[in-house]
């Protein structure tokens, strides 16, 4: 859209030209809409501005009534603009003097428009290089997307959403949507072993999620976490954004090594471990060293988060009982998601927490 031109027209209502842009495939009435509050935001129209009637901008552009009167109610909603019978259509009285002249006279003081960030974040932001993700075929952990049965999917949608539930639609339970929640605990208690009811279920956007929910509620600044190196780098950035205090445990040809990390953190404040496939290095832990970790766990009486990534795969043989499952839920909360056997973009997942 090329610049506007802001002309007088009568005592108090401003006649303007803008340059709609036909061919760029951007409707036109939303073309008006954003020039017109450009110029509300630049200052050029003030504060009690009275806007052109719809007939007569119309009439300037050469488009039709309802593209002016399209521009005009957006901006009204928005609160750029208030609208009075008899009035017409004028600049907000309650924005505030957004002219050159104005803003030249009132400078703001030096770094005060960007508040500061903190130090964690900034650590953060130093580590993230945007445009290093690459699509590979071979990126781990990621499901054939292409054996993911969409026509069965759709119909089911399709059967469900032509008469949806009405509880659904206004479900208010923040652990999330009822019968999933009990679809889920009737699942891991056949599947994985675990010990929980429906009402021990909190659907999350992702296991992502479910990690700093986790980091939030349990942990303080400078209290003493464990876990596993190599380990998931998205623990990591949790942690680190708490300022929690980091201990890295080795990890070897039975998951994490417990006694090595009973011996860097006698008690930590929770340990998070991928058990069932360790991440990055796919080792399965030991049965064996799954009851010595529960057993360090209560005897220190510190929190263990499971996360049970990419469990549902294996070479061969039975999977070993979920960490949750053998303690009881009384230590352990259990982490899941459905990204590995749907498809990522579900951003489906899990906590199984212990009974209050």
């Amino acid at each position: 859209m090329a610049a506007p031109n802001l002309r007088k027209r009568g005592r108090d209502s401003a006649l303007i030209d803008l340059h709609l842009d036909r061919a760029s495939g951007q409707p036109l009435n939303e073309q008006l809409y954003k020039g017109l509050k450009s110029l509300i935001l630049n200052g050029v129209l003030r504060s009690g501005v009275r806007l052109p009637a719809t007939r007569i901008l119309a009439g300037e552009l050469d488009v039709s009534r309802n593209t002016v009167l399209a521009a005009y109610d957006q901006l009204l909603a928005e609160g750029f603009t208030e609208a009075r019978p008899g009035a017409g259509t004028r600049v907000s009285a309650d924005l505030p003097d957004l002219s050159e002249d104005h803003r030249a006279a009132d400078p703001l003081p030096q770094g005060a428009a960007t508040p500061d960030l903190p130090a964690r974040v900034l650590d953060l932001i130093s580590r993230h290089q945007p445009g290093t993700t690459q699509h590979r075929a071979f990126l781990p952990g990621t499901p054939d997307v292409s054996a993911f049965p969409f026509e069965e999917w759709g119909r089911a949608a399709g059967r469900f959403w032509r008469r949806p539930p009405r509880d659904l639609l206004e479900d208010r339970d923040g652990r999330g949507h009822g019968p999933l929640r009990r679809a889920i605990a009737d699942y891991l208690v056949a599947v994985r072993g675990a010990k929980c009811t429906a009402d021990q279920i909190i659907i999350t956007s992702g296991a992502q999620q479910g990690i700093d929910l986790c980091v939030r509620v349990l942990l303080e600044p400078g209290d003493p976490v464990v876990m596993e190196n190599p380990g998931y780098r998205g623990l990591m950035s949790a942690f680190s954004t708490a300022g929690v205090a980091v201990v890295q445990a080795p990890v070897d040809g039975e998951g994490l090594n417990v006694a090595r990390a009973r011996a860097l953190a006698p008690r930590p404040r929770l340990l998070a471990v991928t058990p069932s496939h360790q991440f990055p290095l796919g080792e399965t832990m030991s049965l064996a060293r799954r009851l010595d970790l529960l057993a360090w766990a209560r005897d220190a009486g510190f929190w263990v988060l499971e996360d049970d990534y990419d469990s549902e795969y294996r070479y061969r043989g039975r999977p070993l009982a979920a960490l949750q499952g053998l303690d009881g839920g009384d230590r352990v909360i259990y982490a899941g998601t459905f990204s590995k056997v749907m498809f990522p973009a579900l951003r489906l997942g899990y906590l199984v927490v212990p009974e209050p």
